[in-house]
């Protein structure tokens, strides 16, 4: 009888720890769930705290493209080809040239009633003596080239005139030898 009573409390207790068990499974399942349900609601939260900010963003840039578009009317017009455009990303406006298709953040200015005036035709368009004189190129540290100068590295290929006073003087910054 001792025997009997003893295992009905083991099988009492087992079947209570059992339930216990299903309890707690039960419980943790239900927290998990409720946090589940929070971090939805917080991203969901988020999500519209965001889309909130955009559309106050997007009214801003709207409103700033309005008043900018207003203040280019109230100047003197653009020149021909020319258009004006609000860049959303940086909140200003800016210039493009319909035929170019060239931009630019600065209003560009009418072009003047007289062309900028050009050099007289009987100048060639390199005057400077210096500018002509491929001697003038050559720095004064520098010898002469003798007509018979050859590079000297082996292996090597040459993409100057190493003869010039040009070419001498990219072969001794290339730290060739001549």
């Amino acid at each position: 009888a001792a025997k009997a009573a003893e295992e009905a409390a083991a099988t009492k207790a087992a079947a209570a720890a059992a339930e216990n068990a299903a309890t707690a499974k039960a419980a943790e399942e239900e927290v998990a769930a409720k946090a589940a349900e929070h971090a939805v609601a917080a991203r969901a939260a988020e999500e519209a705290k965001v889309a909130k900010e955009d559309a106050a963003g997007r009214q801003l840039l709207k409103q700033r493209a309005e008043e900018a578009e207003k203040a280019a009317a109230r100047e003197a017009p653009l020149p021909d080809g020319w258009d004006c455009r609000f860049s959303e990303k940086k909140g200003v406006m800016f210039y493009v040239n319909k035929e170019t298709r060239a931009s630019q953040w600065s209003r560009p200015s009418a072009p003047s009633e007289s062309p900028p005036p050009s050099p007289p035709p009987s100048s060639p368009p390199f005057s400077s003596p210096r500018l002509m004189s491929p001697l003038a190129a050559q720095p004064a540290h520098m010898p002469p080239t003798p007509p018979s100068s050859s590079m000297t590295t082996p292996g090597s290929t040459a993409i100057f005139d190493i003869q010039s006073p040009l070419g001498q003087a990219a072969a001794s910054n290339l730290g060739l030898e001549t």
